[in-house]
């Protein structure tokens, strides 16, 4: 993990996703968000749900809404209640509709009421629907 971790950017974005597709949950949970953000689409789009099921909420801070958007819908459905309770307005924003539709009745359930207040009519009626459930405490 130490060693990854000091991985630079250059070295970390020359890997196959099959050898990212190797890393652990743990692994990627310690990758820093520069290194995440210089992955390749391809790449992160290969991250699995187990992988970034790892993702802190310090760690998602750190991305940008289109490193977000590279994600896989079932990665974005891994990240933790935190990790979602973390995001800025601005990355859920550059989640696809796709990607916001797969987001489970908790992590919908978690969003604040600044978060939901800044989709606005970004949110896709399915999340819609799943937020009428969870309703915002």
């Amino acid at each position: 993990t130490a060693a990854l971790s000091s991985m630079n950017t250059d070295a970390l974005s020359s890997l196959t996703v099959a050898q990212l597709g190797g890393l652990s949950a743990t692994q990627v949970g310690a990758l820093t968000s520069t290194q995440l953000k210089a992955l390749t689409t391809t790449q992160a789009a290969g991250l699995s749900a187990a992988q970034t099921a790892g993702l802190g909420s310090d760690l998602v801070k750190g991305l940008e809404a289109a490193d977000l958007g590279k994600l896989s819908v079932a990665a974005v459905a891994s990240l933790t209640t935190l990790a979602v309770q973390a995001l800025s307005s601005d990355q859920l924003g550059g989640l696809s509709s796709t990607q916001m539709g797969a987001l489970t009745a908790a992590q919908v359930g978690a969003l604040t009421t600044a978060q939901v207040a800044g989709l606005r009519s970004a949110v896709p009626p399915a999340v819609a629907l799943a937020r009428k459930s969870a309703p915002i405490t």
